[in-house]
């Protein structure tokens, strides 16, 4: 069967078949002007490899290309989706070798995925599921003014990121065609970014914060950007806020004093170790990653 089925890049004619494949299996619906955004008009290098039979497509599989602040480059996986009457065939892993073979040039692969997208990549891309993500949760939005600064670490400036500049921040936050994020923002610079988003089976409206990134004195900072940012949210009648947190970093401590608890989720980040220089990637504790981190949020 593999013979009748067509590889190629995706190009601006497929986009109403791309929402159509990925709308029929989630009940996070997508739009045209995401997959426009996302893989035509993104500042990062970014290929969408698509499987077809009799030019209806039946697969897709996303990559962009992100640096980290160690050095190494990474292809970040992103949509990756077979349609359910096609899967078992082989398909997901011809993507990834189709794709793949446009980025000769990274260091490691890296994805977000659920449970469904775990177990492909384990299987068919020999990646590695390094950690489970949970979101920290809020439900009472009230700050604890009694916080132990010395309970909370501060040393994680040797963790790797993913990097961020501003003409990424302009793309990823004002250019987003589904969301709308808000910047808190203290004048030396630190910030944190939050969206309201509204879950697409329960109607309920949550607050996120997406990104925490803390300038100068983290503990007093971190503090004000979370009582600016609780005021707003509750200015929106939003009862409930997550983030992400990694338990070896500050921001943990910081969120779990100040009464986020933990709320378990369908979401890991799976790694591929191409060049052996960067093995220590494929250790969870050398990592920080955020919400935005992900491309669902």
């Amino acid at each position: 069967m593999d013979s009748a089925i067509h590889y190629r890049p995706a190009n601006r004619a497929d986009v109403d078949q791309l929402v159509s494949l990925m709308n029929e299996q989630y009940s996070r619906k997508k739009t045209a002007a995401y997959f426009e955004w996302q893989f035509f008009q993104s500042v990062l290098p970014t290929v969408l490899m698509i499987a077809e039979i009799d030019n209806k497509i039946i697969g897709m599989f996303g990559l962009q290309k992100k640096f980290l602040s160690n050095g190494a480059c990474v292809g970040q996986l992103i949509d990756l989706l077979i349609a359910p009457k096609n899967r078992g065939q082989g398909i997901f892993g011809r993507l990834a070798e189709k794709t793949l073979s446009y980025c000769n040039d990274i260091q490691a692969l890296a994805v977000f995925p659920n449970k469904n997208g775990k177990r492909a990549c384990e299987k068919n891309l020999g990646m590695v599921t390094i950690a489970k993500i949970d979101n920290l949760k809020l439900t009472n939005l009230k700050i604890n003014n009694h916080i132990k600064k010395e309970n909370c670490s501060q040393n994680n400036s040797q963790l790797v990121k993913l990097l961020k500049d501003d003409k990424w921040r302009n793309w990823r936050y004002n250019l987003h065609p589904e969301y709308s994020y808000k910047k808190i923002l203290l004048d030396n610079g630190s910030i944190m970014m939050t969206k309201i988003f509204s879950d697409p089976q329960t109607k309920i409206q949550y607050g996120d914060i997406v990104e925490t990134n803390l300038m100068a004195d983290k503990f007093d900072d971190f503090q004000k950007l979370l009582k600016l940012s609780l005021t707003n949210f509750l200015q929106n009648d939003i009862s409930v806020i997550t983030t992400w947190a990694l338990p070896h970093t500050y921001l943990y401590d910081f969120f779990k004093n100040c009464g986020f608890t933990g709320n378990l989720q369908e979401r890991y980040f799976c790694l591929k170790i191409i060049d052996q220089d960067y093995n220590d990637l494929s250790d969870i504790n050398n990592w920080d990653l955020a919400q935005i981190d992900a491309e669902i949020y």
